[in-house]
Protein backbone atom coordinates (compact mmCIF):
# COMPACT_ATOMS: atom_id res chain seq x y z
CA UNK A 1 0.00 0.00 0.00
CA UNK A 2 1.37 3.39 -0.97
CA UNK A 3 2.52 5.57 1.89
CA UNK A 4 -0.11 8.21 1.07
CA UNK A 5 -2.73 5.87 2.55
CA UNK A 6 -0.96 5.13 5.83
CA UNK A 7 -3.41 7.35 7.73
CA UNK A 8 -6.06 4.65 7.24
CA UNK A 9 -4.39 2.73 10.07
CA UNK A 10 -6.00 5.29 12.39
CA UNK A 11 -9.40 5.15 10.64
CA UNK A 12 -10.45 1.62 11.66
CA UNK A 13 -9.26 0.08 8.39
CA UNK A 14 -8.50 -3.66 8.36
CA UNK A 15 -5.51 -3.96 6.03
CA UNK A 16 -3.95 -7.20 4.80
CA UNK A 17 -1.45 -7.69 1.97
CA UNK A 18 -1.76 -4.02 1.01
CA UNK A 19 -5.54 -4.30 0.56
CA UNK A 20 -8.22 -2.67 2.70
CA UNK A 21 -10.38 -5.68 3.55
CA UNK A 22 -12.99 -3.70 5.48
CA UNK A 23 -13.63 -1.04 8.10
CA UNK A 24 -14.89 -3.40 10.80
CA UNK A 25 -17.94 -5.11 9.29
CA UNK A 26 -17.53 -6.45 5.76
CA UNK A 27 -21.06 -7.89 5.62
CA UNK A 28 -22.62 -4.53 6.53
CA UNK A 29 -20.42 -2.78 3.97
CA UNK A 30 -21.52 -5.16 1.21
CA UNK A 31 -25.18 -4.61 2.15
CA UNK A 32 -24.71 -0.85 2.08
CA UNK A 33 -23.02 -0.94 -1.33
CA UNK A 34 -25.61 -3.25 -2.87
CA UNK A 35 -28.56 -1.25 -1.51
CA UNK A 36 -27.39 2.05 -2.99
CA UNK A 37 -26.39 3.75 0.26
CA UNK A 38 -23.62 6.36 -0.06
CA UNK A 39 -20.22 4.67 0.28
CA UNK A 40 -16.60 5.75 -0.13
CA UNK A 41 -13.72 3.37 -0.89
CA UNK A 42 -9.94 3.91 -0.66
CA UNK A 43 -8.63 2.48 -3.93
CA UNK A 44 -5.29 1.38 -2.52
CA UNK A 45 -5.09 -1.50 -5.00
CA UNK A 46 -5.32 0.93 -7.94
CA UNK A 47 -2.59 3.10 -9.41
CA UNK A 48 -1.93 5.35 -12.36
CA UNK A 49 0.85 5.94 -14.84
CA UNK A 50 1.37 9.61 -15.60
CA UNK A 51 2.36 10.26 -19.21
CA UNK A 52 3.66 13.76 -19.97
CA UNK A 53 5.58 15.56 -22.69
CA UNK A 54 5.14 17.19 -26.08
CA UNK A 55 4.79 13.78 -27.77
CA UNK A 56 2.52 12.22 -25.12
CA UNK A 57 -0.58 12.30 -27.34
CA UNK A 58 1.00 10.66 -30.38
CA UNK A 59 2.89 8.20 -28.16
CA UNK A 60 -0.28 6.85 -26.54
CA UNK A 61 -2.28 7.04 -29.77
CA UNK A 62 0.08 4.64 -31.54
CA UNK A 63 0.19 2.17 -28.63
CA UNK A 64 -3.37 1.88 -27.27
CA UNK A 65 -6.59 0.53 -28.73
CA UNK A 66 -8.23 3.91 -28.15
CA UNK A 67 -8.21 7.12 -30.21
CA UNK A 68 -6.16 9.39 -27.97
CA UNK A 69 -5.85 12.23 -30.48
CA UNK A 70 -9.54 13.11 -30.06
CA UNK A 71 -9.59 12.71 -26.27
CA UNK A 72 -10.38 16.01 -24.55
CA UNK A 73 -10.30 17.02 -20.89
CA UNK A 74 -14.10 16.69 -20.72
CA UNK A 75 -14.24 12.90 -20.52
CA UNK A 76 -12.28 9.70 -19.95
CA UNK A 77 -12.10 6.61 -22.14
CA UNK A 78 -11.35 2.94 -21.66
CA UNK A 79 -8.42 1.47 -23.59
CA UNK A 80 -6.25 -1.60 -23.93
CA UNK A 81 -2.56 -2.25 -24.52
CA UNK A 82 -1.87 -5.41 -26.52
CA UNK A 83 0.91 -7.69 -27.67
CA UNK A 84 1.64 -7.99 -31.38
CA UNK A 85 -0.71 -10.98 -31.38
CA UNK A 86 -3.59 -8.84 -30.09
CA UNK A 87 -3.60 -10.21 -26.54
CA UNK A 88 -4.16 -7.72 -23.73
CA UNK A 89 -1.25 -6.85 -21.45
CA UNK A 90 -3.26 -4.18 -19.63
CA UNK A 91 -6.56 -2.33 -19.66
CA UNK A 92 -6.87 1.29 -18.58
CA UNK A 93 -9.18 4.14 -17.84
CA UNK A 94 -7.48 7.07 -19.60
CA UNK A 95 -8.04 10.78 -19.10
CA UNK A 96 -6.25 13.97 -20.06
CA UNK A 97 -5.08 16.18 -17.20
CA UNK A 98 -3.38 19.08 -18.98
CA UNK A 99 -3.67 20.49 -22.48
CA UNK A 100 -0.19 21.99 -22.87
CA UNK A 101 2.13 20.28 -22.55
CA UNK A 102 -0.05 17.17 -22.90
CA UNK A 103 -0.47 15.13 -19.72
CA UNK A 104 -2.47 11.91 -19.28
CA UNK A 105 -3.34 9.37 -16.59
CA UNK A 106 -3.59 5.64 -17.25
CA UNK A 107 -5.47 4.06 -14.34
CA UNK A 108 -4.81 0.35 -13.76
CA UNK A 109 -4.34 -2.29 -11.02
CA UNK A 110 -1.38 -1.42 -8.81
CA UNK A 111 0.21 -4.84 -9.39
CA UNK A 112 0.69 -3.94 -13.06
CA UNK A 113 2.10 -0.46 -12.52
CA UNK A 114 5.80 -1.37 -12.64
CA UNK A 115 5.73 -3.98 -15.45
CA UNK A 116 3.46 -1.93 -17.72
CA UNK A 117 5.37 1.28 -17.11
CA UNK A 118 8.56 -0.60 -18.05
CA UNK A 119 6.91 -2.11 -21.14
CA UNK A 120 5.61 1.26 -22.34
CA UNK A 121 9.03 2.81 -21.73
CA UNK A 122 10.49 0.48 -24.35
CA UNK A 123 8.54 2.40 -27.00
CA UNK A 124 9.65 5.90 -25.93
CA UNK A 125 12.92 5.91 -27.94
CA UNK A 126 13.47 9.54 -29.01
CA UNK A 127 9.95 10.73 -28.20
CA UNK A 128 9.53 13.67 -25.84
CA UNK A 129 7.62 11.57 -23.30
CA UNK A 130 8.04 10.89 -19.60
CA UNK A 131 6.36 8.01 -17.75
CA UNK A 132 6.09 8.29 -13.98
CA UNK A 133 4.39 6.63 -11.01
CA UNK A 134 1.13 8.55 -10.69
CA UNK A 135 0.79 7.64 -7.02
CA UNK A 136 3.52 10.12 -6.16
CA UNK A 137 1.20 13.07 -6.69
CA UNK A 138 -2.37 11.66 -6.94
CA UNK A 139 -4.50 9.09 -5.09
CA UNK A 140 -7.78 7.48 -6.13
CA UNK A 141 -11.03 7.29 -4.15
CA UNK A 142 -14.20 5.47 -5.17
CA UNK A 143 -17.64 7.01 -4.57
CA UNK A 144 -21.03 5.37 -5.01
CA UNK A 145 -24.65 5.75 -3.98
CA UNK A 146 -28.09 6.36 -5.42
CA UNK A 147 -27.74 10.03 -4.46
CA UNK A 148 -24.09 10.31 -5.40
CA UNK A 149 -24.29 14.02 -6.13
CA UNK A 150 -24.87 14.78 -2.44
CA UNK A 151 -21.45 13.32 -1.60
CA UNK A 152 -19.75 16.11 -3.52
CA UNK A 153 -21.18 19.15 -1.78
CA UNK A 154 -18.24 19.38 0.61
CA UNK A 155 -15.78 19.20 -2.28
CA UNK A 156 -17.40 21.75 -4.58
CA UNK A 157 -17.80 19.25 -7.41
CA UNK A 158 -20.82 18.49 -9.59
CA UNK A 159 -21.96 15.01 -10.60
CA UNK A 160 -21.28 14.61 -14.36
CA UNK A 161 -24.33 14.07 -16.56
CA UNK A 162 -22.88 11.23 -18.67
CA UNK A 163 -20.81 8.12 -18.07
CA UNK A 164 -17.05 8.82 -18.22
CA UNK A 165 -17.68 12.58 -18.21
CA UNK A 166 -15.37 14.62 -15.97
CA UNK A 167 -15.99 17.29 -13.33
CA UNK A 168 -13.03 19.23 -11.89
CA UNK A 169 -12.52 21.78 -9.13
CA UNK A 170 -9.59 22.99 -7.01
CA UNK A 171 -7.25 20.21 -8.15
CA UNK A 172 -9.85 17.44 -7.80
CA UNK A 173 -10.95 15.36 -10.79
CA UNK A 174 -14.18 13.33 -10.73
CA UNK A 175 -14.97 10.75 -13.43
CA UNK A 176 -18.47 9.31 -13.53
CA UNK A 177 -18.22 5.56 -14.10
CA UNK A 178 -21.94 4.76 -14.07
CA UNK A 179 -25.12 6.57 -13.04
CA UNK A 180 -24.41 6.14 -9.31
CA UNK A 181 -20.64 5.59 -9.18
CA UNK A 182 -17.54 7.71 -9.74
CA UNK A 183 -13.76 7.77 -9.48
CA UNK A 184 -12.14 10.69 -7.68
CA UNK A 185 -8.51 11.68 -8.33
CA UNK A 186 -7.10 13.65 -5.37
CA UNK A 187 -3.74 15.39 -4.86
CA UNK A 188 -1.75 13.40 -2.30
CA UNK A 189 -1.25 16.53 -0.20
CA UNK A 190 -5.01 16.84 0.33
CA UNK A 191 -5.90 13.15 0.46
CA UNK A 192 -6.43 12.78 4.20
CA UNK A 193 -8.62 15.89 4.38
CA UNK A 194 -10.68 14.79 1.37
CA UNK A 195 -11.13 11.32 2.85
CA UNK A 196 -12.32 12.70 6.17
CA UNK A 197 -14.86 14.99 4.49
CA UNK A 198 -16.24 12.17 2.38
CA UNK A 199 -16.28 9.55 5.12
CA UNK A 200 -18.30 11.94 7.26
CA UNK A 201 -21.22 11.70 4.79
CA UNK A 202 -20.68 8.21 3.31
CA UNK A 203 -19.89 4.80 4.76
CA UNK A 204 -16.25 3.71 4.26
CA UNK A 205 -16.05 0.33 2.54
CA UNK A 206 -13.16 -1.95 1.69
CA UNK A 207 -11.83 -3.31 -1.58
CA UNK A 208 -14.31 -6.26 -1.79
CA UNK A 209 -17.31 -3.91 -1.88
CA UNK A 210 -15.74 -1.78 -4.62
CA UNK A 211 -14.89 -4.84 -6.69
CA UNK A 212 -18.54 -5.81 -6.45
CA UNK A 213 -19.49 -2.62 -8.29
CA UNK A 214 -17.07 -3.47 -11.10
CA UNK A 215 -18.42 -7.00 -11.49
CA UNK A 216 -22.05 -5.87 -11.52
CA UNK A 217 -21.13 -3.24 -14.12
CA UNK A 218 -19.51 -5.90 -16.32
CA UNK A 219 -16.05 -4.31 -16.13
CA UNK A 220 -12.96 -6.49 -15.67
CA UNK A 221 -9.34 -5.42 -15.55
CA UNK A 222 -6.39 -7.32 -16.87
CA UNK A 223 -4.25 -8.44 -13.92
CA UNK A 224 -1.07 -10.49 -13.67
CA UNK A 225 -3.05 -13.74 -13.76
CA UNK A 226 -4.82 -12.83 -17.02
CA UNK A 227 -2.11 -11.02 -18.98
CA UNK A 228 -1.60 -12.22 -22.58
CA UNK A 229 -4.77 -14.37 -22.43
CA UNK A 230 -7.54 -12.39 -24.14
CA UNK A 231 -8.07 -10.19 -27.16
CA UNK A 232 -9.94 -6.96 -26.24
CA UNK A 233 -13.31 -8.17 -27.56
CA UNK A 234 -13.26 -11.11 -25.16
CA UNK A 235 -13.42 -8.61 -22.29
CA UNK A 236 -16.14 -6.70 -24.19
CA UNK A 237 -13.93 -3.65 -24.71
CA UNK A 238 -15.59 -3.14 -28.08
CA UNK A 239 -18.96 -2.85 -26.30
CA UNK A 240 -17.79 -0.62 -23.44
CA UNK A 241 -16.04 1.84 -25.77
CA UNK A 242 -12.46 0.70 -25.29
CA UNK A 243 -11.57 0.18 -28.97
CA UNK A 244 -11.47 2.61 -31.87
CA UNK A 245 -11.80 0.92 -35.26
CA UNK A 246 -11.14 4.20 -37.11
CA UNK A 247 -7.59 4.91 -35.95
CA UNK A 248 -4.28 3.74 -37.33
CA UNK A 249 -1.93 1.01 -36.27
CA UNK A 250 -1.06 -0.06 -32.73
CA UNK A 251 0.41 -3.34 -31.41
CA UNK A 252 -2.05 -6.12 -32.26
CA UNK A 253 -4.29 -3.87 -34.38
CA UNK A 254 -4.51 -6.30 -37.28
CA UNK A 255 -5.75 -9.12 -35.04
CA UNK A 256 -8.25 -6.89 -33.24
CA UNK A 257 -9.60 -5.44 -36.51
CA UNK A 258 -9.83 -8.84 -38.19
CA UNK A 259 -11.72 -10.23 -35.21
CA UNK A 260 -14.15 -7.31 -35.44
CA UNK A 261 -14.78 -7.19 -39.17
CA UNK A 262 -14.93 -10.95 -39.71
CA UNK A 263 -17.18 -11.45 -36.69
CA UNK A 264 -15.05 -14.19 -35.16
CA UNK A 265 -15.44 -13.46 -31.44
CA UNK A 266 -15.96 -16.98 -30.14
CA UNK A 267 -15.55 -16.05 -26.48
CA UNK A 268 -17.20 -13.23 -24.57
CA UNK A 269 -17.33 -12.04 -20.96
CA UNK A 270 -20.47 -12.85 -18.96
CA UNK A 271 -21.60 -12.36 -15.41
CA UNK A 272 -21.87 -15.50 -13.27
CA UNK A 273 -22.58 -16.44 -9.68
CA UNK A 274 -21.41 -19.14 -7.29
CA UNK A 275 -23.50 -20.40 -4.42
CA UNK A 276 -22.65 -19.81 -0.76
CA UNK A 277 -20.87 -23.12 -0.27
CA UNK A 278 -18.42 -22.55 -3.13
CA UNK A 279 -17.93 -18.80 -3.14
CA UNK A 280 -14.66 -18.67 -1.24
CA UNK A 281 -13.01 -20.98 -3.79
CA UNK A 282 -13.26 -18.59 -6.75
CA UNK A 283 -9.99 -17.02 -7.90
CA UNK A 284 -9.08 -14.99 -10.96
CA UNK A 285 -7.62 -17.34 -13.53
CA UNK A 286 -9.60 -20.40 -12.40
CA UNK A 287 -10.83 -22.46 -15.36
CA UNK A 288 -14.50 -22.94 -16.29
CA UNK A 289 -15.56 -26.38 -17.51
CA UNK A 290 -18.59 -26.90 -19.79
CA UNK A 291 -20.80 -29.99 -20.01
CA UNK A 292 -21.81 -28.95 -23.54
CA UNK A 293 -18.18 -29.34 -24.61
CA UNK A 294 -17.65 -32.81 -23.12
CA UNK A 295 -16.46 -31.34 -19.81
CA UNK A 296 -13.62 -29.44 -21.46
CA UNK A 297 -12.29 -26.08 -20.31
CA UNK A 298 -14.26 -23.34 -22.08
CA UNK A 299 -12.85 -20.23 -20.41
CA UNK A 300 -11.86 -18.73 -17.09
CA UNK A 301 -12.64 -16.35 -14.24
CA UNK A 302 -11.51 -12.75 -14.84
CA UNK A 303 -13.08 -11.03 -11.81
CA UNK A 304 -14.57 -12.08 -8.47
CA UNK A 305 -16.36 -10.26 -5.64
CA UNK A 306 -18.37 -11.37 -2.59
CA UNK A 307 -22.10 -10.64 -2.19
CA UNK A 308 -23.87 -9.62 0.99
CA UNK A 309 -25.95 -12.83 0.85
CA UNK A 310 -22.80 -14.96 0.96
CA UNK A 311 -22.64 -15.83 -2.73
CA UNK A 312 -19.86 -14.73 -5.07
CA UNK A 313 -20.35 -12.63 -8.20
CA UNK A 314 -18.00 -13.43 -11.07
CA UNK A 315 -17.07 -12.25 -14.51
CA UNK A 316 -16.11 -15.16 -16.75
CA UNK A 317 -14.86 -15.33 -20.31
CA UNK A 318 -16.40 -18.40 -21.97
CA UNK A 319 -17.15 -19.82 -25.39
CA UNK A 320 -20.64 -19.04 -26.61
CA UNK A 321 -21.25 -22.72 -27.40
CA UNK A 322 -20.72 -23.56 -23.73
CA UNK A 323 -23.90 -21.73 -22.72
CA UNK A 324 -26.05 -24.62 -23.93
CA UNK A 325 -25.11 -26.83 -20.94
CA UNK A 326 -24.03 -26.58 -17.33
CA UNK A 327 -20.86 -24.77 -16.27
CA UNK A 328 -18.60 -25.69 -13.37
CA UNK A 329 -15.72 -23.97 -11.63
CA UNK A 330 -12.36 -25.71 -11.85
CA UNK A 331 -13.39 -29.18 -13.00
CA UNK A 332 -16.33 -31.23 -14.21
CA UNK A 333 -17.28 -32.06 -10.62
CA UNK A 334 -16.60 -28.54 -9.34
CA UNK A 335 -19.28 -26.20 -8.01
CA UNK A 336 -21.83 -25.10 -10.63
CA UNK A 337 -22.04 -21.48 -11.71
CA UNK A 338 -25.10 -19.60 -12.94
CA UNK A 339 -24.47 -17.40 -15.97
CA UNK A 340 -26.32 -14.21 -16.90
CA UNK A 341 -25.71 -11.43 -19.45
CA UNK A 342 -23.69 -8.35 -18.52
CA UNK A 343 -25.63 -5.10 -18.02
CA UNK A 344 -25.11 -4.08 -21.65
CA UNK A 345 -26.03 -5.65 -24.98
CA UNK A 346 -23.55 -8.02 -26.59
CA UNK A 347 -23.30 -8.22 -30.41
Amino acid sequence: MHTAWQFLNTRNAHIEADVVCDFGDVAAELRAAESGQPVVAPLVDRASIRVTGEDATSFLHRLLTQDIETLTMASARRAGFCTAKGRLLASFLVWREDAEPPSYRLELPAELLSPIRAKLSMYVLRSAVKLSDGREDRALIGLAGVDGASLLDALGLSWPEADLAISSNDGLTLIRLETTRALLSVPVAGLEAAWDRLSAVARPVGTPAWHGFDVRAGIADIVLATQDEYVPQMLNLDVTGGISFKKGCYPGQEVVARTHYLGKVKRRMWRAQLGTAAGAAARIGDPIVASALSDQVCGGVVASAPCAAGETDLLVVIQESALAGTLHLGSADGPPIRVEPPPYALP
